[in-house]
């Protein structure tokens, strides 16, 4: 009975040795301040999912800072404007890594790298870069649909423990 608890405790210890040594990946692409007029930032872009019933929306920022939103229901866009704004909904993005990236405009295409959620426990965050192709200051498309911006004022604030 010791010799398995023995057996149990070191298999333990190796698994979370393992995983404290796992760093998640770092952004490869350079945050830089969004100089460019080809997209609009006053506000956020959102993807309509193709039932109507749900939207999925995030900002871009001057900074370059790139925040995944949340999805929300489509009849309740003043529910979710309204708690962008707020501290909670706020602090929640920044104690989550995957909301948070960067992003550039070169030659009419949008790249976003951001971090993916980790798959299990102890695993670590990886990078994944998604590109698409801007159509006008309003509109831009990525692999999973078209984003159509929408005036918001004031936006949520881009600061987050990640990026610098």
């Amino acid at each position: 009975m010791k010799t398995v608890v023995k057996i149990n405790i070191i298999f333990l210890c190796v698994i979370f040795q393992a995983s404290a040594c796992k760093k998640d990946e770092k952004l490869q692409l350079e945050r830089k301040d969004y100089i460019g007029n080809e997209l609009r930032i006053d506000g956020y872009y959102y993807y309509e999912y193709p039932d109507s019933l749900y939207n999925t929306a995030c900002f871009l920022f001057r900074n370059g800072i790139f925040l995944a939103a949340t999805s929300y229901k489509t009849s309740e866009i003043k529910e979710f404007e309204k708690q962008v704004l707020t501290e909670v909904w706020i602090n929640s993005r920044r104690k989550s890594k995957d909301s948070w990236g960067v992003f550039n405009v070169k030659d009419s295409i949008l790249t976003v790298e951001r971090w993916a959620p980790p798959l299990g426990i102890g695993d670590n965050y990886k990078k994944a870069v998604y590109t698409g192709k801007i159509f006008n200051d309003t509109t831009f498309e990525m692999s999973d649909g078209i984003y159509h911006f929408k005036q918001f004022f004031p936006k949520p604030d881009s600061t987050n423990p990640y990026i610098k």
